[in-house]
C-alpha cells in the first residue's frame, strides 16, 4: 500500500470519508508504434450498427509526415486502425444522430481556422452539407435527446492574438442550423488553456474530460524549446461536471481525474458509457507539447471506471 493510499484510509476511518476510485488501466490497445502516431481524441465513441465502437482520429506517418483520418472500430478488446475516409484533414469527430453518421473537420486558410459539418449516409464516405463556420478546433458532440451539442474552440485567437483555446458550445436540432457560439469554460489561471473537452451525458447530468495544456513559466506557447521545468508544456486530463452543460467545475478537488504516469507529458482523450462502466479511451506520449508533433509516439489505452463511483466526483 502506497503512503497516498494510507493516507486515504485513515482518514475514511477517522472522519467517516469515503476515498474516491480512481480509473483503471484495463489494457493497451496500441503500444508507441515505431512509424505512426495518433492523435484527435476528442470525439466520443458511438455504437455501429455491428455493435462495434467507432471513433475518429489522425493516423500520422513519420516517414512521410502525411495524415491520414481514419475510423477505428472496437469491441473493446480490438482496434482496427486501417479504415481510412474519404475526408482528408483537419479531422475531428464523428457521431450518429438520429440513425445518421455525421462529423466536422476543419481547414486552416489566411491565419483562420474553419469548420464546416459532415454527413456519410454510409457512414464512411463523408460530404460536407454546411458553409465553413470561423471557429477553433478540436470540437466533439453530444447527443441530448433531440438537440446536438458541439463543444468546440469558440476561435483559434483571442483579440490579441493568442491561441484561444478554451470551450466553446453550439446547439442544433438538423445539423444544419445552429445556435451563436457561447464560450462555456475557460480557464482562470492564465498559463492554463483548456485544450478540448468530449461531454458525456450519464443520467442527466453532463460529465466532462478536460485536456489542460499548461503553458511555459513565462507564457511560452508550443513555440518554447528545451529545457523544461515542473508542469511546462504538459496535457492532463480532468474530469468536469455541469448540470446543465454549459456550468461545468473541475472535480476531484481540481486534482487530475487520470493521473499522468513518469515520464508521460501529454495525455488526451475521450469516454463513453458503456453499461455499468464509463470508459476512456486515453492517448499518451513521453514527449512535452512543444516539440515536433511528427517526432512524438503515442501510445492508445483503455481506462474504466464504475457509473456508480463517477458520479461521487462530482
Amino acid at each position: 500500500m502506497t503512503i497516498e493510499q494510507r493516507l486515504l484510509a485513515l482518514e475514511a476511518k477517522v472522519f467517516g470519508i469515503i476515498p474516491l476510485i480512481k480509473p483503471a488501466k484495463e489494457n493497451v490497445l496500441l503500444d508507441y508504434p515505431t512509424a505512426s502516431i495518433i492523435q484527435g481524441l476528442y470525439g466520443i465513441p458511438y455504437k455501429n450498427n455491428l455493435g462495434d465502437y467507432v471513433i475518429y482520429y489522425y493516423w500520422i506517418d513519420i516517414p512521410t509526415a502525411k495524415s491520414y483520418p481514419l475510423l477505428a472500430t472496437s469491441k473493446l478488446t480490438y482496434w482496427d486502425f486501417q479504415n481510412p475516409t474519404t475526408v482528408t484533414g483537419g479531422a475531428e469527430s464523428v457521431f450518429m444522430f438520429k440513425g445518421i453518421t455525421y462529423g466536422s473537420n476543419h481547414k486552416w486558410n489566411a491565419g483562420k481556422c474553419f469548420q464546416r459539418i459532415l454527413k456519410a449516409t454510409n457512414g464512411k464516405d463523408f460530404l460536407p452539407i454546411s458553409s465553413e463556420m470561423e471557429l477553433g478546433e478540436d470540437g466533439s458532440f453530444t447527443v441530448v435527446g433531440d438537440t446536438v451539442y458541439w463543444y468546440i474552440r469558440p476561435s483559434a485567437y483571442t483579440a490579441q492574438g493568442k491561441p484561444n483555446r478554451t470551450i466553446g458550445l453550439k446547439k442544433s436540432f438538423d445539423m444544419i442550423n445552429w445556435t451563436a457560439t457561447e464560450t462555456v469554460f475557460a480557464p482562470t489561471d492564465p498559463l492554463d488553456q483548456f485544450y478540448a473537452m468530449p461531454v458525456q451525458v450519464i443520467d442527466g447530468e453532463f460529465y466532462g474530460l478536460l485536456m489542460l495544456y499548461r503553458l511555459g513559466n513565462n507564457g511560452q506557447d508550443s513555440e518554447q524549446l528545451p529545457p523544461y521545468l515542473s508542469n511546462e508544456q504538459t496535457v492532463t486530463l480532468y474530469l468536469t461536471h455541469s448540470l446543465d452543460g454549459k456550468n461545468f467545475k473541475i472535480c476531484n478537488g481540481g486534482k487530475p481525474f487520470i493521473e499522468r504516469p513518469a515520464g508521460i507529458f501529454q495525455q488526451y482523450g475521450t469516454m463513453f458509457r458503456d453499461g455499468d462502466n464509463v470508459k476512456m479511451l486515453v492517448s499518451s506520449s513521453p514527449a512535452r507539447h512543444a516539440k515536433d508533433v511528427v517526432k512524438d509516439k503515442f501510445d492508445m489505452s483503455i481506462y474504466s471506471i464504475k457509473v456508480s463511483d463517477i458520479k461521487k466526483y462530482k
